[in-house]
């Protein structure tokens, strides 16, 4: 009779135990992927002397979903410029000024600019319509890769005109967002050619006479780069634009 007792008091009284929780559909978050670059290009691509309506240039082969980019140099002074590009994915052409890579010094010439932000394989053939057809135009083309970070996106571009007489003419200034891609050029108005640019740009650079074409991966700080002449010149302009 005690023991039934004891048994009856006992289920009586509850039980405690941990609660078991159960948790649907999330996970912790994952740290922020920093966007690496290639310390090289995967294609660096130069052509000169393009004129007309539009112009071809010749390149290996697209990669899929990398960034391209093209820097467009003219000595004229007259407001030479991209004014659009196809093969090889979307392209997209940025408006004139000193804000973007498109821009003139009447003294000095011209740069132009555009680019693809996830190219399509396997195009060998890049299609330029210029905004001025008659002037010669040369053509700096860029292919570059990345890992980690998800898409390439534009970070900031600009330009920058000298006109007084330097053997070491400042690039331009950029005040960057993140771990980017950067690209410089330069026209030279002077009669005398491009020679060298500063670290880090100095590693991918193609100096062809009164133009300078140069690009640094993986770039956190602002400061500018320094083209070298042979002498002192009396006019240049500068562009440049960095991705991130």
């Amino acid at each position: 009779m005690r023991k039934l007792l004891l048994l009856i008091v006992l289920g009586a009284i509850p039980i405690l135990m941990a609660p078991v929780i159960q948790v649907i559909g999330t996970k912790a978050p994952s740290p922020g992927v920093v966007k690496t670059w290639g310390s090289t290009p995967v294609q660096s691509v130069y052509s000169n002397g393009l004129t007309g309506a539009t112009f071809n240039i010749t390149v290996p082969a697209t990669g899929l979903g990398n960034l391209l980019f093209i820097q467009l140099t003219d000595t004229s002074g007259s407001a030479a410029y991209v004014s659009a590009v196809s093969g090889g994915g979307t392209w997209v052409v940025p408006t004139a000024g000193s804000s973007t890579c498109q821009f003139v010094d009447n003294s000095a010439g011209s740069v132009g600019c555009a680019y693809v932000l996830s190219s399509t394989s396997g195009t060998t053939t890049i299609t330029i319509t210029p905004t001025i057809t008659t002037d010669y135009y040369s053509v700096e083309y860029w292919e570059e890769s990345w890992t980690g970070g998800g898409s390439a996106s534009l970070d900031i571009a600009g330009s920058v005109s000298h006109n007084s007489a330097l053997t070491s003419i400042p690039g331009v200034t950029l005040s960057l967002g993140g771990n980017d891609v950067c690209f410089q050029d330069i026209v030279l108005n002077g009669g005398t050619p491009v020679l060298s640019i500063s670290s880090p740009y100095n590693t991918n650079a193609v100096y062809q006479g009164f133009y300078g074409y140069a690009n640094a991966a993986n770039i956190t700080t602002s400061t500018s780069p320094s083209w070298t002449s042979t002498s002192l010149d009396t006019a240049a302009v500068v562009g440049a634009a960095c991705f991130e």
